[in-house]
């Protein structure tokens, strides 16, 4: 009996961390990489430098793949600094960078 409970409680241990993590909820760590791309995705897209733009999205959309988000989720829905981000730029006269972030266009097209 004490050897099953020993084993039960080993098991839901093990178990913990992977019921902690949610689907689509980036870990603190993540978060923090998400949001560091956004910003200098928003800055090179203000700047319009279209390699750094590139490898901002390929940073973003991977951090979102590994973490199970959809990838028609718009980039400002998870980045935690697009509140701080947003109304600044639509004061600056850039809405067009509310609509790239969430139509998600890519340099390309």
């Amino acid at each position: 009996m004490n050897k099953s409970l020993g084993t039960l409680a080993l098991l839901v241990a093990i178990a913990m961390p992977a019921f902690a993590q949610q689907p689509g909820r980036l870990s603190h760590d993540d978060q923090r990489e998400f949001d560091k791309y956004y910003t200098k995705w928003v800055n090179d897209t203000r700047k319009n430098d279209r390699d750094d733009i590139a490898k901002d999205l390929k940073h973003m959309q991977e951090i979102m793949g590994r973490n199970g988000i959809p990838s028609n989720v718009p980039y400002a829905q998870i980045a935690s600094t697009a509140m701080n981000i947003q109304p600044a730029l639509i004061k600056a006269g850039f809405p067009r960078m509310i609509k790239a972030s969430s139509t998600r266009t890519t340099p390309n097209g």
